[in-house]
């Protein structure tokens, strides 16, 4: 009797055509007693064929197929990683415009005035800026919020000024706020429309931005209304994937920068995007939190609306993106409350809400600067009271937010009632803030040996010449700490250090921990993504072709024939 295995699309690696069953001792004994048939029966043998095969050549061939297919795998792993890495590298370098090296200083229009703004009042707010001294202290930027525009955009779809407001157009203030040594700025959405109903730049952003330059605006604020996401069944607003938030900005951004005109760009998405992260790589300062109101904390007024927030809300939000910031791109919490009595709701401007303090006042301009935030005026400045303007021209604490190394600070120490900032500073100092956060008065205790990286001499250092930025002067040197006494509630402490070499380590300038952060945290972030994304794809592709070598060997082969003739 001579049998032959014939199988559908025969592999002659795994089954060599042969007049004698060589091998037997590699076939399953199943189906070497199924192939004992009488002459010219045809037994088809479905799911116990596969194990006819020699079994070493069937691993051979199934180790070289996963082989092939995870190396194929791993390259176009490799591929999307490198493409992932490049735009990583893109975005963690700020935006090469030549501005905004240090966070913008100026004023806006929108917490006092609302939609009613006009040629006139930028040009009183323009020489107020300049009367007052504070155009010389760094506030440059008189920035004209949202109502500016025509109800329409004109025949050739550009944008234009409201003439009842502005008759001679945009050009004429531009160039009056330029004369006096100050620059404009403009506000514009990213939607259809902008937040008061007129046209937004969706799908203008180019024409917008050449007409923006023909003006001689130097700085452009880009909103974020009606261009969030909502799911009924879970509430609105939720959070906006990356890539819209990201391409919305991204075509303002490419367009600014195709004028040649040098203009800060502000990202207004509201914190959603996750903007801190690719935001430097586009603009060169992006809002953190929903609209700020003149109100300390949550629960202390409850006319806030929903779409509003209030100073430690800000604070607590934007203390954990302090890597993200750098000289050319900054965080931004909004607009300063300072010289404010309340604000009014846009939607009805009978209700008033909020009014901060005057220590409070202090603290929230404190914390705008050991923040490296930008520092724009809210109110209006032609009738500031006299408390609101020894605020606002604090020099030391202004140099504070304008420090050369463009890092923000970060909470070194926070408990129930307190919080202690750290912000390095050029020169080998520091600036600290101890923050009262609680009801009622009580002291608050600076340790120097804790209170500073551990790669510098200071940390080794138990004496530092101290410095009191609000009183321009010298408190002293101290010793191992310093404790601030009766800080009143909501009130702080705030600190210039320099700390004395005890040792023979020097402190070389940029040296420190928390020098140049900003790059580094977008990179560490990219890489962890990268190896996570990498590793999970590595992962599918080894899981899919084991699966699909089981599956090979156990259901693909077919059925195999085997007939049986009797010599």
């Amino acid at each position: 009797m001579q049998f032959r295995a014939d199988s559908i699309g025969r592999d002659e690696e795994r089954f060599p055509a042969s007049s004698e069953p060589t091998g037997m001792g590699n076939w399953d004994p199943l189906v070497a007693r199924s192939v004992v048939q009488p002459a010219s029966h045809r037994l088809r043998v479905g799911s116990f064929a596969w194990r006819a095969r020699c079994r070493d050549s069937s691993k051979a061939r199934d180790a070289s197929m996963i082989a092939k297919s995870a190396s194929k795998g791993v390259l176009s792993a490799w591929a999307c990683g490198v493409v992932a890495w490049t735009w990583c590298c893109r975005v963690s370098r700020a935006v090469d415009n030549g501005v905004a090296r240090t966070p913008p200083m100026g004023w806006n229009s929108w917490n006092t005035f609302r939609c009613d703004v006009s040629a006139e009042l930028v040009k009183n707010t323009a020489d107020a800026i300049v009367e007052l001294g504070l155009r010389d202290l760094g506030y440059r930027y008189v920035n004209i919020d949202d109502c500016w525009q025509s109800s329409e955009r004109d025949e050739q779809g550009h944008v234009v000024p409201d003439l009842n407001k502005f008759p001679n157009g945009m050009k004429d203030v531009a160039d009056y706020v330029h004369e006096k040594g100050l620059y404009l700025g403009i506000y514009t959405d990213a939607g259809n429309l902008t937040c008061a109903g007129y046209p937004g730049s969706w799908g203008n952003e180019l024409v917008d931005a050449q007409d923006y330059a023909s003006w001689g605006i130097d700085f452009v604020k880009e909103d974020w209304c009606y261009m969030e996401t909502c799911v009924v069944q879970e509430g609105c607003p939720v959070p906006v994937p990356h890539d819209i938030a990201y391409d919305a900005y991204r075509k303002m951004g490419e367009a600014l920068n195709s004028t040649g005109r040098p203009v800060v760009f502000s990202l207004c998405s509201w914190g959603h995007g996750d903007a801190q992260v690719w935001g430097k790589g586009i603009g060169n300062m992006w809002r953190t939190n929903r609209d700020l109101f003149d109100v300390w904390d949550f629960g202390l007024d409850s006319n806030v609306p929903t779409y509003g927030t209030s100073v430690m809300q800000a604070v607590r939000g934007q203390a954990m993106m302090w890597k993200f910031a750098g000289p050319g791109a900054f965080n931004d919490p909004d607009m300063l409350l300072v010289g404010l009595d309340g604000m009014t709701l846009p939607e009805d401007p009978n209700i008033v809400i909020g009014t901060l303090s005057e220590d409070e006042q202090k603290s929230h301009f404190a914390l705008w600067c050991i923040m490296a935030a930008p520092l724009l005026v809210g109110a209006d400045v032609r009738n500031l009271s006299e408390s609101a303007l020894q605020i606002l021209r604090a020099k030391e604490v202004i140099a504070i937010d304008q420090d050369p190394l463009g890092i923000q600070g970060r909470i070194i120490l926070e408990e129930d009632s307190l919080q202690i900032w750290r912000k390095p500073l050029a020169g080998n100092k520091w600036a600290f803030l101890m923050l009262n956060t609680a009801d009622h008065m009580r002291d608050i205790t600076l340790s120097f040996h804790s209170a500073v990286p551990g790669n510098t001499f200071a940390c080794e250092s138990r004496s530092a010449k101290l410095r009191d930025p609000w009183q321009e002067k010298e408190i002293g040197t101290y010793r191992e700490s310093l404790t601030a006494k009766h800080v009143p509630p909501h009130g702080h402490k705030l600190l210039i250090a320099e700390f004395l070499p005890e040792s023979s380590t020097v402190f070389a300038q940029g040296s420190g921990k928390e020098d140049d952060v900003s790059n580094r945290a977008i990179l560490w972030v990219c890489m962890l993504n990268f190896f996570v994304v990498f590793g999970s794809m590595a992962w599918m592709l080894y899981t899919q072709n084991s699966h699909s070598s089981a599956k090979d060997r156990y259901e693909r082969v077919g059925e195999v024939e085997i007939r049986g003739q009797v010599q």
